[in-house]
């Protein structure tokens, strides 16, 4: 691994526990190194990864880690590139999935918001036949 991606990867410790930080920084190094399709099995090949693929399937399905933990830490790394010490950041939110209590809490956070556009499902089935 080049030493200048070590303190990047360093940056996601928090998110994971040790076994599993091992495990994503193997698919790390695998999804930049693989030449072909980024499949599970392709970066473990990549990355040279020992043993079963089935601890790189199990990091997916069931291990012990958050992928609200892991963008916040992405979100803080690009902030930290983007952004000098102390600026002003302006942080625009799609609202458009918010609904009910969601909108409700983002709403009393933010301030109003302009009326989210509606979603398909908002419209009447204009095939179906009228109730009686």
């Amino acid at each position: 691994m080049p030493k200048s991606l070590q303190p990047l990867l360093d940056a996601f410790r928090p998110c994971f526990t040790t076994p599993t930080f091992t495990t994503f920084v193997a698919l790390t190094i695998g999804v930049i190194a693989a030449p072909a399709r980024r499949t599970v099995c392709g970066m473990l090949t990549a990355a040279r990864m020992g043993g079963h693929h089935a601890r790189a399937h199990r990091f997916f399905a069931t291990a012990a880690w958050s992928l609200d933990h892991v963008g916040l830490t992405v979100l803080g790394l690009v902030v930290g590139w983007l952004t000098p010490t102390g600026a002003p950041l302006l942080i625009a939110i799609a609202m458009t999935r918010c609904s009910g209590a969601v909108a409700r809490r983002c709403t009393a956070r933010c301030g109003p918001t302009t009326a989210p556009a509606k979603s398909p499902r908002d419209k009447p089935n204009s095939r179906a036949a009228p109730r009686s």
